[in-house]
């Protein structure tokens, strides 16, 4: 049905995927469902630049009980999950739901037979999901992501991978990644890939 409707280098994507999560030791219990749609427009009749925008809403439903015996690294689970200002005396258990929104942007062009440049933005937490509780908070700070990445071709089927990461939260930046992976076919139908990725966390 779309096929008459969308032009030949327009891709449209719509997505569902639900996720539960149960960290007994932690006390975490995490429902997740997610609905994305993606559009991604060709710039040019031979398909060769493309322009792309997509979507996600996230709803999702928290649950966290406070264990018997409590430990520092459970702690910084919570902390790491969204959790704040967590007072440990007054708090008991926390159990919400809210909407988390995403979007991203991205550019993609073969700019010869051999090289592939993607630029690309994305922005997470949108809306800055935030809950209030006895004992403590949630919150889900604007986090802005944005990457450059290129692919080239070398002969008998061989490719070279770069990109390029940079995260953004509080108006600061927090994480790097950036790395190279080289890629060649072993056969017909298995390829081969190795390299080198880090990251750098900036607190």
């Amino acid at each position: 049905m779309l096929n008459t409707t969308i032009p030949e280098n327009d891709c449209l994507a719509i997505g569902l995927v639900g996720v539960s999560e149960n960290g007994i030791s932690e006390g975490i219990k995490n429902t997740f469902l997610s609905i994305s749609m993606a559009y991604q427009k060709g710039l040019d009749v031979e398909g060769k630049q493309q322009l792309g925008i997509g979507f996600q809403t996230t709803f999702a439903h928290r649950k966290l009980e406070k264990p018997k015996l409590l430990f520092e690294n459970q702690l910084e689970s919570w902390i790491n999950s969204g959790f704040s200002n967590i007072d440990i005396y007054q708090f008991g258990s926390a159990d919400f739901s809210y909407t988390d929104i995403n979007a991203g942007l991205i550019y993609q062009a073969m700019l010869n037979t051999k090289n592939f440049i993607s630029v690309g933005a994305s922005m997470y937490h949108i809306n800055k999901p935030s809950r209030f509780f006895l004992g403590g908070e949630f919150n889900l700070e604007r986090q802005l992501w944005s990457h450059i990445a290129l692919e080239k071709n070398i002969e008998n089927d061989k490719q070279i991978y770069t990109a390029f990461l940079i995260g953004f939260s509080k108006q600061e930046v927090n994480d790097v990644i950036s790395g190279i992976t080289y890629q060649f076919k072993i056969s017909k139908t298995n390829q081969f890939s190795f390299g080198v990725w880090g990251e750098k966390m900036i607190l």
